[in-house]
């Protein structure tokens, strides 16, 4: 089992230049529904490209709030931005918790969370820890949500090597979970 790393993250990138991240920014637009709603902190925003490249690559639909809402402001909170940002999560089958040290500042990120659960009850925390063989340990309400890892003995990037885990001996493969 492999959670995903800052090192994992930056070498999915490796190859890819910056106009075709920018490129793949600017293809988002909004849409009536979406596979994922990506919950994370903007400090992390090198990963979540990354991130989004990777779940794309399955072809799964991410909503990520500066890429297709970008006039919304992260820094302020106001009745017209949590009017979007609910009905983006109600356009969405589930809601994936990109976790990191840095996601511990993120006003929106519990809030996010909170609501997804409430709606769908589909949620799941994705760690982006700092080193390979860093031990993820949710805490405080994280602990009580499947975690998402990596299956290392595949080659290609596929639905089946993201596992979806309800403990440490029983997952399932992504797109299964989403289909429940």
């Amino acid at each position: 089992m492999a959670f995903y790393t800052k090192e994992y993250l930056r070498n999915r990138l490796d190859g890819t230049s910056s106009e075709e991240i920018q490129q793949l920014i600017n293809s988002f637009r909004a849409k009536n529904s979406y596979d994922v709603f990506l919950s994370h902190s903007y400090s992390d925003k090198e990963f979540i490209q990354s991130l989004i490249l990777e779940l794309e690559s399955i072809n799964l639909d991410v909503y990520v709030d500066w890429i297709v809402d970008p006039e919304l402001k992260r820094s302020s909170i106001t009745k017209h931005s949590i009017q979007i940002i609910r009905e983006r999560l109600r356009q969405s089958k589930c809601l994936i918790y990109a976790t990191s040290v840095a996601s511990s500042r993120s006003r929106w990120m519990p809030w996010e969370l909170g609501y997804m659960d409430g709606l769908v009850g589909k949620c799941a925390i994705l760690p982006i820890l700092e080193r390979k063989n860093a031990i993820y340990q949710g805490k405080d309400l994280l602990q009580v949500y499947p975690y998402i890892t990596l299956d290392e003995t595949r080659d290609q990037v596929d639905m089946k090597r993201i596992r979806i885990h309800e403990s440490t001996h029983d997952y399932t493969r992504i797109d299964s979970w989403l289909n429940k």
